[in-house]
């Protein structure tokens, strides 16, 4: 009875645990307690959460088995380039990283929950979660009225000797302005109000609204616009125009003409101007609008480095110290699948990217979840765009790997049944 009494006090607390150790207590947080060490950068806090998630899961065969099979051989993979690492002497990473920051966010994916369940304990994560992004955006309008003097507040203070602090002294430097929160880069910030937009427009269409299309898609816009993020403002605009309100077809017309307006007059303000309009015409005039990213491949195309192996790559890290041998423009490929390639091998990235794309894009094909699909591909697609859930001491994989939970079991037309496998 006590262990039952436990394992239910654990399960009320799921969705508080899923926000503070996955969303809440990101990389650039944890620095706090450890400044600029591999303690502060592994995740920790999911390793001991997330193992008592799985095995009380797991207990109860609540998996779907085909996933776990996919995500049992992929593991594999990686802990084979574990071995063969340290087998040749190298420390490049480590494997209790390796367990904390993939293998244990990878074995969320088979997870099965009672969809009920699952919707009540989303609705309280959600809870959590929009008054974050509500402080978050609040803090953002307030550092662009100050001329930035949140952020260099935290340079001083949190991130004082971090790479965080370097780019806003940076950013200042080039008197650009690009909204570094207290959850770090506007890259991970802009990634979180993305979220914010897909995971309430998912709750939307399977339970009653939360905040409307209206909210979801003004504080979206403006966080994209005060991180500066060339990519996430595509990503944006797109999620606003494509899911405007379509049951009504004149409603659908004035949100429309409307939704034109605003952009119009948006674009044209000097909060726009200074932001990203600058940032686009930089890189328009550079010949390189992913600020350099695609030299850094075309360099490395036309190089004769090394390239990555089959079977086994080099340890973490290993993809950072490629693409900074090639003294290019950027120092880092940014793009995941390359980096996958350097650090884990390119069979390992062909059986992460079927387990984080394919298998979830299949499935939600198969239930005919068309708009919960767009969705996952928006937010996927922005992942792709720079080093975020492939870069060392990043929480973007755990958090993806919790988004695909949830929108497979969110999707699924039945119950979970305990005990079933299949």
């Amino acid at each position: 009875m006590k262990f039952l009494l436990k394992e239910r006090i654990i399960t009320l607390n799921y969705p508080l645990l899923f926000f503070v150790f996955i969303f809440l207590i990101n990389e650039n947080l944890r620095l706090i307690i450890k400044p600029l060490s591999r303690i502060g950068y592994t995740n920790i806090f999911i390793l001991i959460f997330g193992l008592i998630f799985l095995i009380l899961k797991f207990n109860k065969k609540n998996y779907n088995k085909r996933s776990l099979i996919i995500v049992t051989i992929t593991s594999s993979f990686l802990i084979f380039t574990y071995i063969n690492v340290l087998s040749s002497g190298q420390n490049r990473g480590t494997i209790f990283f390796t367990i904390c920051s993939i293998i244990i966010p990878l074995l969320f994916i088979p997870i099965k929950i009672n969809k009920e369940e699952l919707l009540n304990s989303f609705s309280r994560f959600l809870n959590y979660f929009n008054i974050l992004i509500f402080i978050i955006l609040l803090l953002g309008i307030l550092d662009y009225l100050l001329n930035s003097r949140i952020q260099l507040f935290l340079a001083k203070t949190i991130f004082q000797g971090s790479s965080i602090a370097n780019s806003i002294y940076y950013e200042q430097f080039l008197n650009q302005y690009r909204y570094y929160s207290i959850l770090g880069h506007p890259l991970t910030t802009v990634r979180y109000f993305i979220y914010f937009f897909i995971f309430n427009g998912i709750y939307n269409i399977e339970c009653k609204e939360k905040l409307n299309y209206f909210t979801l898609s003004l504080i979206t816009f403006i966080g994209a616009i005060l991180c500066g993020s060339k990519s996430a403002f595509i990503i944006v605009i797109f999620l606003i125009l494509f899911f405007l309100p379509t049951k009504n077809i004149k409603l659908k017309l004035v949100t429309f003409v409307l939704t034109f307006i605003i952009l119009i007059i948006t674009l044209n303000l000097s909060f726009f101007e200074d932001n990203l309009k600058q940032r686009f015409l930089d890189s328009i005039k550079s010949g390189d609008i992913s600020t350099g990213r695609n030299q850094l491949l075309i360099d490395w195309y036309n190089s004769d480095i090394k390239r990555p192996g089959l079977l086994f790559g080099d340890g973490t890290g290993s993809s950072v110290e490629i693409a900074m041998s090639l003294k290019s423009s950027a120092n880092n490929f940014e793009y995941p699948i390359l980096m996958f390639f350097y650090d884990y091998g390119i069979i390992f990235t062909i059986l992460i990217f079927i387990t984080l794309f394919i298998y979830p894009t299949i499935f939600l094909l198969k239930q005919r979840k068309l708009l919960i699909l767009v969705y996952y591909l928006s937010i996927f697609t922005f992942l792709n765009t720079n080093n975020a859930f492939a870069n060392f001491g990043s929480d973007a994989l755990a958090q993806l790997c919790f988004a695909i939970m949830v929108v497979i079991n969110i999707s699924a037309k039945t119950k979970v049944i305990t005990g079933e496998t299949s």
